[in-house]
């Protein structure tokens, strides 16, 4: 299997070719669209800022598509203002997403995934980093993985990919991921606002993701692509994430690879996916704002009011059509913001997903890095790595989809 990385790599080159799509393959997924429209700048003391336009679902199973017919009737019935459920609290997004959540718990989704852009879910060894020399990171890995574990034996070991060492070597590269080095596995956990922390803890948060994951844990380990690693010292933060592993080192059982095109067994269990993606519509909202000029009062009935007036509308109708990109970012950052805050009022902080005494400090001290050194607090095997790797490696490109 020496060339099985650089053989799967070839299949996630062009993501929009459907027949090439790995994850087509591996998932049977549905997909879920929120539409959002902005009704005022995104300020705290505006309200309301957004509005949930509606649910959009694209897929076949027919209690989903309930689910979502359910969603949007009581959307329609709950007029142009209103939060989600409650007109006062203005919580919209996070009580929609909770009550998706459930609902879909309770058709057996129990494991989940966030991620604050819309990238294709898959892991980061295939995300076409490459170095100087042009060449990709998925076709050294190997290498790598082997020369880390000979400079570093006390804390990682090699075993080569093979059926028999499959779980074994999943262990392994759990740590390396750990420590931020990317490889074939991707993350996902059993508690769902844990998965909607890692949504909203990024910098930047663009058409974010929600992924929901329906596992037969017995099955999928099996006869599928999920790992459960075991939870050791060095690795405390499986625990505290509830994480397991889709772990595409598995495909290697079931793949057959032709020219063009990738082939997988019959014995193969595909898993059941539905992805949450929240999407603002400028051409909705400008709509949507036109629409509302002719229900609000002007500014000038209502001068003290911070509710919706005439002129709010107005205005956010100019900037809307003149500065999208901006405006947009900013209604993403308002959602990005009241979501983490419910998220704290529930007792789920980001720093309690880092419990290492490295990754702990990290994140206490990452937003206090300094404008001109970026430099961070890492533990010695990390600066030891980057001496290791810098040869083989060289610098990875920052342009990671």
């Amino acid at each position: 299997m020496e060339n099985y990385y650089r053989s799967l790599g070839t299949y996630f080159k062009n993501e929009n070719n459907v027949k090439n799509n790995v994850n087509i393959k591996l998932y049977n997924t549905s997909e879920i669209k929120i539409v959002l429209v902005g009704l005022n700048e995104p300020r705290e003391e505006l309200k309301p800022v957004y509005k949930i336009l509606r649910v959009d679902y694209n897929g076949e199973d027919p209690k989903q598509k309930k689910i979502v017919e359910q969603l949007n009737r009581y959307l329609k019935e709950n007029g142009l203002r209103d939060g989600y459920k409650d007109e006062k609290n203005f919580w919209g997004i996070f009580y929609l997403l909770k009550e998706i959540i459930t609902s879909f718990q309770e058709l057996n989704f129990n494991y989940f995934r966030g991620q604050s852009q819309q990238w294709e879910a898959i892991p980061r060894i295939f995300r076409r980093m490459e170095n100087s020399n042009g060449e990709l990171f998925y076709e050294k890995f190997e290498g790598l993985y082997k020369t880390i574990s000979q400079e570093f034996p006390d804390d990682l070991t090699y075993h080569c990919l093979n059926q028999e060492n499959i779980e074994k070597r999943c262990d392994q590269l759990s740590i390396l991921q750990h420590y931020g080095f990317p490889t074939s596995l991707l993350d996902i956990t059993e508690n769902p606002y844990i998965a909607m922390l890692f949504m909203v803890s990024s910098d930047e948060m663009v058409i974010p993701k929600f992924e929901m994951y329906q596992i037969d844990r017995e099955l999928h380990t099996e006869k599928g692509i999920v790992s459960f690693v075991h939870k050791v010292d060095k690795n405390k933060r499986i625990s505290a994430q509830r994480g397991a592993f889709l772990n595409y080192d598995k495909l290697s059982k079931y793949t057959r690879f032709e020219k063009e095109n990738i082939v997988l067994s019959s014995d193969y269990v595909a898993i059941n996916k539905v992805v949450i993606s929240l999407e603002f519509s400028k051409e909705e909202t400008v709509k949507e704002l036109e629409n509302l000029l002719e229900e609000v009062p002007s500014s000038t009935e209502d001068p003290g009011s911070k509710e919706l007036t005439n002129k709010n509308l107005e205005n956010l109708i100019e900037l809307i059509k003149n500065k999208e990109k901006e405006m947009v970012g900013s209604y993403y950052r308002y959602i990005q913001g009241q979501i983490m805050r419910k998220l704290n009022e529930y007792n789920y902080f980001s720093s309690d997903l880092y419990p290492d005494f490295h990754d702990y400090i990290n994140y206490q001290a990452k937003e206090f890095n300094s404008t001109k050194e970026k430099g961070t607090i890492v533990p010695d095997i990390i600066e030891k790595l980057s001496s290791v790797l810098e040869g083989a490696l060289g610098a990875l490109s920052s342009n990671i989809r």
